[in-house]
């Protein structure tokens, strides 16, 4: 009985060691037809990404500077500012609400510019800038 319970792990790590020395065979010409195969299903590649997009300024200068403002009004008391949280992450329709999609679709994609958190990190105040950045017209 010993002997085949040995027997079986002995199979059980050969066939493990197997599979490892598999998958280290994969070469650049797998790796290369993966990629076809890939593209054919029309998923994206690590080319189709590269270049696509571009660096951004995480804020306007006005942001920036009230940002450091209240960081050092709100440090010394133990609270902490958070930017640009989205309104989904602080607020959330009632499932049961027949109306529920419709009003997840009118914050989904919408954030505030600050929210301060007590030292548990509960949402005490939320802040939004009125300032001329929301006077473009791909932010009305």
């Amino acid at each position: 009985m010993q002997i085949l319970i040995v027997a079986l792990l002995f199979a059980v790590c050969y066939l493990w060691w197997q599979q490892k020395q598999q998958a280290k065979k994969t070469t650049a010409a797998d790796l290369a037809d993966r990629e076809e195969t890939e593209k054919a299903k029309g998923k994206m590649t690590k080319e189709d990404i590269k270049g696509a997009y571009q660096k951004k300024w995480m804020f306007a200068y006005n942001e920036k500077d009230t940002y450091k403002k209240l960081q050092e009004i709100v440090t010394p008391k133990g609270y902490t500012v958070f930017a640009k949280v989205r309104l989904f992450d602080l607020v959330e329709p009632i499932r049961q609400n027949p109306k529920y999609k419709t009003f997840l679709y009118k914050i989904q994609a919408k954030h505030v510019d600050f929210v301060i958190c007590d030292q548990k990190l509960v949402a005490r105040y939320i802040i939004e800038l009125d300032d001329n950045s929301h006077d473009q017209k791909e932010r009305r």
